[in-house]
């Protein structure tokens, strides 16, 4: 099933939960979670790496957070975070 998904775009899909002030706090939380859970997968194609993230409400297994992000991405999102900019 992955090797049929269209990497064109990188896709950000998530809940913002009520009891957050910010969505990036939410959209962090959920990567977070996804990578803690085992809930992703790591697909190459054309030399980018791609990060297939899935986050999931623990009780009721609803779906809270999808992503599709490439590796570079996500190091340059931790790089602006670092550097406190």
């Amino acid at each position: 099933m992955l090797k049929e998904l269209d990497l064109s775009d990188e896709l950000a899909i998530f809940y913002n939960r009520e009891f957050h002030d910010h969505e990036l706090l939410s959209m962090f939380i959920s990567i977070r979670n996804a990578f803690a859970h085992g809930a992703f997968d790591i697909i190459l194609r054309n030399g980018d790496k791609y990060y297939i993230l899935e986050n999931r409400e623990p009780k009721s297994e609803e779906i809270r957070a999808r992503f599709i992000l490439k590796e570079s991405t996500l190091l340059h999102w931790m790089d602006t975070i670092i550097s406190g900019q």
